[in-house]
Parts: structure tokens; C-alpha cells; sequence
């Protein structure tokens, strides 16, 4: 089934602490494969808020905090990790979810044996969603009583800082039925014969790779300029980008050596001009897409 990743997706407002001390965890960069050390500092949540009150009264009276958690995925009941328990799930919470008092009003709670594993989601939707929670004794009230609790909070997991190179594609895992976007941004090409291109003059020059290592030329930096299946479009502002299926965009340009039991695993990508004549009409990188096989 071919699938779309090209969606936009709307911000969502979210009801956080803007204090970045209330939230804070070990190690700084997290790295969701790893156990993450979560810590929250009470005493810097808006103590004007009646909840937050009750809490703080429940944690200087020694009750037992408890985090309670809904994203990057909630567990359900019946889960070892579901956040309540019984008929009234906020009154109970969790004694697995008990979090550890490192010192007056400072609570942490470890995610062990990684943080994607805890969560038992992938590393991409970690990054994506990052770690939503809120703080509060077993019994958060509800049902008619106040409220005990922090409010929503969210612990922010980036991906590790990387320079990307001017052309790249997306998503960066495609299958050879997904729809994928080869994106050229050539405001940032740093070669400067590369600069400054025409709309229609950026093209790529395609080869792939079988499970043999054999490579096929779907097309050459010479001939690349005279097929249009090679062009990228122009998007404004310096910005390409050419759409494509790998499988149907493999048989269109199907090279006559191509054996027809042929099993992809790589396709290369470089980014030329629409008019070839040397080295310097080409980027100096190659993009490289490598798929599951078969």
C-alpha cells in the first residue's frame, strides 16, 4: 500500500510550564534506545493554581507522587504500565508508575529499559510526540472532589543536531511503495556552479543498486537533462522537488539491463544540470536511498 507522508501537521497548544527548570532530566540529549532519568521540580509550578496546591500540600504530608502519562503512547488497562487502576483510574493510580523524592519537592521517575522501549514505540515517534505527562498523588481527587495534581507537562526529545546537505529526500525509511519527496534546496548549495539555477534546470541523474551490488544508470549526468522523468520542479525560492514512487519511477525508466528478477536495495541520486558538460555541472554529494528488501 503506497503511503503519503507529505501531511502537515497543525501545532497543537499545549497547557505547559514555560519555566524549562520544571522539567528537566538525565541526560540532557536524550536518546530514546537509553534509560531517561525524568526529574520535575514542584516548587517552581504556579502555586496560584488551586490543583497545584493540593499537590504540594500532598508532597510536604510524605504522600507518594505518581506520574501519569499519555504520550508518545498511553498504555492501556491491563498494561503492567497502565497509569490507574480499577473503576475510578485517577484515584489509584499506578504503584509502578511511583516516582522517587530526590530531595524537597524534586521527584523523578526512570524509564528503564529505554524510553521507546517503556513507551513500546519507535525512536521517529519519540520525536515526534515527546514525552506528555502530569504529577500527582495516588488519588488525584475527581469525582466531585478538587483536583491533586501538576499541570500537563511535557518533556521535550529532540533528534541529535545534523547539517543536512542542500538536496536530501523524505521520509528518510521509504519503501519502495511510499511516495517519496528527493527535495533540492539550492539557496543553500555551497558549490558555486551549482548556484543560483534556472527553474528548469535541475534534473537528477538516477542509479540503483541490486542485492548482487550490480548498478543499473536509470540515467547519466549526459542524458539526465533530456528525459523529463528527471526534473525536479521549481517551488520558488530556490526550492526543487520531484515526487516519486520508487517501484513505478524503477520501471519507467527501466535501463534494457536491468534483469526483470532484479531486487533493489539502493537507489543513488545526483543532482546536474539540465545541460552536462563537466564535473562542475553536478552537486558534489549523492543522496542515497537504501530500501528493506526484497
Amino acid at each position: 500500500m503506497k503511503k503519503i507522508f507529505l501531511a502537515l501537521f497543525a501545532p497543537v497548544v499545549l497547557h505547559f510550564q514555560a519555566s524549562s527548570q520544571v522539567v528537566t532530566s538525565e541526560p540532557l540529549e536524550i536518546d530514546p534506545s537509553k534509560p531517561v532519568k525524568l526529574i520535575v521540580n514542584l516548587a517552581l509550578l504556579d502555586q496560584n493554581l488551586d490543583f497545584v496546591q493540593n499537590l504540594i500540600q500532598d508532597a510536604n504530608d510524605g504522600k507518594d507522587l505518581y506520574i501519569w502519562t499519555w504520550k508518545p503512547r498511553e498504555h492501556p488497562q491491563g498494561h503492567p504500565f497502565v497509569n490507574g487502576t480499577g473503576s475510578q483510574p485517577w484515584k489509584n493510580s499506578n504503584e509502578a508508575l511511583k516516582m522517587t523524592k530526590e530531595s524537597n519537592l524534586v521527584y523523578s521517575f526512570t524509564f528503564e529499559p529505554s524510553l521507546k522501549d517503556w513507551y513500546e514505540v519507535d525512536a521517529a515517534t519519540v520525536y515526534k510526540e515527546d514525552v506528555h505527562f502530569l504529577v500527582k498523588p495516588k488519588d488525584g481527587g475527581g469525582y466531585g472532589e478538587p483536583d491533586r495534581k501538576s499541570p500537563d507537562l511535557v518533556l521535550k526529545v529532540d533528534p541529535p543536531s545534523t547539517v543536512i546537505p542542500p538536496a536530501f529526500f523524505f521520509p528518510s525509511q521509504p519503501q519502495k511503495d511510499d511516495i517519496v519527496a528527493v527535495i533540492y534546496d539550492n539557496a543553500r548549495e555551497d558549490k558555486p556552479s551549482m548556484q543560483n539555477l534556472d527553474p528548469d534546470s535541475a534534473y537528477l541523474a538516477v542509479s540503483v543498486v541490486d542485492t548482487a551490488g550490480i548498478v543499473y544508470n536509470l540515467s547519466t549526468a549526459f542524458n539526465a537533462g533530456n528525459n523529463p522523468n528527471m526534473k525536479l520542479s521549481y517551488r520558488g525560492k530556490g526550492m526543487f522537488r520531484k515526487l516519486l514512487i520508487p517501484d513505478e519511477f524503477i520501471n519507467e525508466n527501466r535501463p534494457a539491463n536491468l534483469p526483470p528478477d532484479a531486487v533493489i536495495q539502493t537507489m543513488r541520486i545526483v543532482i546536474v544540470k539540465k545541460r552536462f558538460l563537466t564535473g562542475l555541472d553536478r552537486s558534489n554529494y549523492e543522496i542515497e536511498i537504501k530500501f528493506d528488501c526484497p
